[in-house]
């Protein structure tokens, strides 16, 4: 369990590498979903020693971190909500593919962004 901005989460995160590729999860479950309902944070990225000196740039970790706490947060109040007026899983689903649609723009803006 890991507590965020007041709200008890069950948790889980992984790290793999291989090949020269990197691999980090992280799994928020959110308290009191039946069924279960969770974001993942997937990030699977190249390992930077391996190309040429000023070749690539390095993402910024910490602000996509940020971006993906920031859905998670939005996620959950709309779940809390949603699910207090008892709609349908189905619902949820369609408002986290939507959330998720508009944030990978966001997203893409910031890496865009970074590389400036």
């Amino acid at each position: 369990m890991i507590t965020d901005n007041n709200v008890e989460y069950s948790f889980a995160s992984s790290t793999d590498a291989r090949a020269g590729n990197r691999y980090e999860e992280q799994v928020w479950a959110f308290p009191g979903t039946n069924p279960c309902f969770a974001i993942r944070y997937f990030i699977h990225y190249m390992a930077i020693e391996n190309y040429p000196k000023n070749t690539v740039s390095e993402f910024n970790r910490d602000a996509l971190i940020d971006q993906f706490d920031k859905i998670r947060t939005l996620l959950f109040i709309f779940n809390h909500f949603l699910v207090k007026k008892v709609l349908k899983i189905k619902n949820i689903i369609l408002l986290t593919m939507m959330e998720n649609f508009l944030n990978y723009f966001k997203l893409r803006e910031i890496i865009e962004n970074d590389k400036n």
